[in-house]
């Protein structure tokens, strides 16, 4: 049997063929070699950004840690603003944000012991990097001798008196804030029926700042009350007080207060009083002291440190 070889015609197309084939074959290289560069640069670059949020996030956290700071150093209460172990809310810095939190180091009250030290550690957030960095601190002496008399109550109503005509003052053992007893300003006739106690003339120095400090109750309902320094000589009267909520549980009423008079004082008193009604009033626990120094906190050196979020 003869066998007749392709002809021209049929040689040519299956030529073609495969020629069609190994250009399909090279195009889908071609595509998956591109598609593979995409995704590699989109890779790099998603890594790079990954990079740089995390760069971002570290500055803002050490930012963070001297913001809240600051916070602490403004805030003569700021251990009874925030609490152990508790983070604050949310804050937006820059293109991301950041909160922070207290430890104390020697137990879970930060109330309990003004002398005590802890940890500040500030959170901030850039995109989905998170970064995290702490100090120790520890709390400074920074207040001068006490000057009032019988702040814890203990001896009745000794050393303290009223600004006006109306109320009197007692001592009651019921529910004190500390120790056993604490007083109350009763049978007020306005708001402007303050209690007082005196203070040494001197003790008390124009342009310098004093932590006012009582705790104070109101039996009735919540409003705000005042604790304030006052100085007179003759007809010359200066003050200075500053407001805060009390209400029908002991409330810690603090105010870092400074004089500003011309005069050499001749009568010179702490005072507390309601700001708009004339309800009792109940205080424990009274303390006047000058603050010497204006920060109150000494960061423990090699204390700081950065970690990831754990």
């Amino acid at each position: 049997m003869v066998q007749r070889s392709p002809s021209r015609r049929q040689r040519d197309h299956r030529r073609r063929g495969s020629v069609y084939l190994l250009v399909l074959a090279v195009s889908g290289l071609v595509m998956i070699i591109g598609m593979s560069a995409v995704a590699a640069t989109r890779i790099q670059q998603r890594g790079q950004l990954d990079e740089a949020h995390a760069a971002e996030a570290q500055v803002l956290a050490d930012a963070a840690l001297q913001i809240a700071l600051e916070r602490l150093v403004n805030d003569p209460n700021w251990r009874d603003t925030y609490t152990h172990e508790q983070w604050t809310g949310w804050e937006a810095l820059g293109d991301g944000g950041f909160t922070f939190k207290l430890e104390d180091l020697n137990d879970t009250a930060l109330d309990d012991d003004d002398e005590e030290p802890f940890r500040l550690t500030a959170r901030a957030t850039r995109g989905e990097a998170v970064r995290l960095v702490s100090i120790e601190v520890e709390a400074l002496e920074v207040l001068g001798p006490e000057l009032v008399t019988n702040g814890d109550m203990e001896a009745g109503s000794a050393g303290y008196g009223r600004t006006a005509l109306a109320g009197n003052i007692n001592g009651y053992s019921d529910s004190p804030h500390g120790g056993n007893i604490y007083l109350a300003f009763e049978n007020r006739f306005t708001q402007l029926d303050a209690w007082k106690q005196d203070l040494p003339n001197g003790d008390i120095e124009t342009d310098k700042t004093y932590r006012c400090t009582v705790w104070m109750r109101l039996p009735n309902t919540p409003e705000d009350v005042k604790i304030g320094l006052y100085t007179s000589q003759g007809f010359s009267i200066r003050y200075v007080d500053e407001a805060t909520p009390a209400g029908t549980t002991w409330t810690k009423v603090t105010a870092d207060l400074t004089p500003d008079f011309s005069f050499t004082p001749d009568l010179t008193y702490v005072y507390g009083v309601t700001v708009s009604g004339n309800q009792t009033i109940h205080f424990d626990d009274l303390s006047v002291r000058e603050v010497l120094n204006d920060s109150p906190f000494m960061v423990v050196r090699g204390s700081y440190r950065r970690q990831l979020d754990p």
